[in-house]
């Protein structure tokens, strides 16, 4: 099984777009992760929930003791947010890692899901531009697929 039958679409940011940008476009898509790219489309990684959470909450509430959240007001979070909206991706995206390529098997996602402990491989073409993405969902399917599929013909 080659992994381009659970692929599924990328959404992708510039890594000069700002932390309000990612949120909306996280809405727009219905997405829990976006990717990021330099200005010669290559991957530079990825922003899920945790990492705009970690943009936004200073260090002293949510890092070093989760107590001092109770202390926390609405109106204080909402000041956090207010001031990191223009904070750009580069300055809080996660580090790149593991990926694949178009042409790779559902073995080598199986393989990067495991050693790597990646629940999203972003997928590269031929040139090194990032397509596709596998997901949470797709390993699912990947493992629905191969557990009642015919693989006779494989």
């Amino acid at each position: 099984m080659k992994i381009t039958e659970i692929m599924r679409k990328m959404v992708l940011v510039d890594s000069q777009d700002s932390l309000e940008r990612v949120i909306l476009k996280m809405i727009q898509e219905d997405v829990n992760s976006v990717w990021v790219v330099n200005e010669d489309d290559k991957l530079v990684w990825n922003i899920d929930i945790v990492t705009l959470m970690k943009a936004i909450v200073p260090d002293y509430v949510g890092n070093r003791d989760a107590s001092l959240a109770g202390f926390v007001t609405l109106e204080m979070f909402h000041n956090f947010i207010a001031e990191n909206k223009d904070k750009k991706v580069q300055d809080f995206m996660l580090q790149n890692s593991k990926v694949l390529r178009v042409d790779s098997s559902a073995m080598d996602a199986a393989v990067t899901v495991t050693e790597w402990r990646q629940s999203r491989i972003p997928v590269l073409d031929e040139n090194d531009i990032p397509v596709w993405v596998i997901t949470r969902q797709s390993i699912k399917l990947m493992l629905w697929k191969l557990l009642w599929e015919d693989i006779s013909h494989i």
